[in-house]
């Protein structure tokens, strides 16, 4: 969280974002934008949440986490 993530184009491996349904902290325009500048490479699963995806929805994140690992 102190350093800056790397450029997208520099990311060439698959990439899991785990959102949640119910929270404002990432709007969907920002998500678009993820999609765009890493097409394929980008899963995203969504969980009945808000910002603390492992306190309200912890077995859906696991098992977003399972399916993405296993595909």
């Amino acid at each position: 969280l102190t350093t800056p993530p790397p450029p997208f184009d520099a990311l060439r491996v698959l990439t899991l974002l785990i959102v949640g349904a119910e929270s404002q902290h990432l709007p969907p325009a920002q998500i678009e934008r993820y999609r765009r500048a890493l097409g394929d490479f980008l899963e995203v699963a969504s969980v009945r949440a808000k910002h603390q995806l492992i306190g309200d929805a912890a077995d859906e994140v696991a098992a977003a986490i399972q399916t993405f690992l296993t595909r």
